[in-house]
């Protein structure tokens, strides 16, 4: 077998990548400590654009609506403690985060549930210039309470175990077998589980039962 789940390599599918990029790059000499410099790098990039633009935000959407007395040299320093409390907020959940097991599926739904509808208000904005805002509020909030829904729902079907594996088998034992049988060395890969769909009961969650009419 060569999975490094089940041989316990890593603990989770979210260090797989690492892996495959340390075990790879471990014949060249510095090429594996590029690979976390420039993954390290890229995560602080992204990680300091979007703390700037929450800062901005909070301070001129709101506290500047609150307070509109301050200065503006009152709401630069009170941008940089908004900044400063963000990064704090975002280190905490960082421990929070780690006890969910394999967050990149829930991050890539999150991130989905809340794009698509945003994508859509843009585009209403430039093909539609009818449309109101009461309108526009009204199909954003519908879109991002059904994509959330969806988001939920498949993160707890997959945690109720309630979905089938639609992983590949990596292992050759079967495939040794027959290539000794028949002289073929065609690899063949088979699902870990049957995508029979009729024996997953979805009234283990009331809900999955809208959730599965998306499937």
């Amino acid at each position: 077998d060569c999975d490094p789940l089940q041989k316990k390599v890593v603990t989770n599918s979210d260090q797989l990548l690492p892996l495959l990029a340390m075990q790879t790059s471990k014949g060249v000499k510095g090429l594996a400590g590029l690979f976390v410099a420039g993954l390290t790098s890229a995560s602080l990039s992204y990680v300091s654009s979007a703390l700037s633009g929450l800062a901005a935000v909070l301070t001129y959407e709101y506290i500047r609506k609150a307070l509109p007395k301050l200065s503006d040299e009152r709401l630069a320093q009170l941008s940089k403690v908004v900044t400063v409390a963000s990064g704090i907020l975002g280190f905490g959940l960082v421990f929070v985060v780690e006890k969910m097991g394999n967050i990149l599926p829930v991050t890539a739904s999150l991130i989905g549930a809340i794009a698509g509808p945003s994508l859509g208000i843009f585009t209403l904005g430039m093909l539609f210039p009818w449309a109101n805002a009461m309108g526009a509020l009204t199909g954003i909030v519908t879109v991002t309470v059904l994509m959330m829904s969806y988001a939920i729902g498949n993160f707890v079907a997959n945690n109720e175990n309630l979905l089938p594996d639609q992983r590949l088998s990596l292992s050759w034992e079967l495939e040794k077998r027959r290539v000794l049988a028949t002289g073929s060395a065609v690899i063949h890969f088979i699902p870990l589980a049957s995508n029979d769909w009729s024996s997953f009961d979805s009234c283990a969650w009331p809900a999955l039962q809208f959730y599965f009419l998306t499937i």
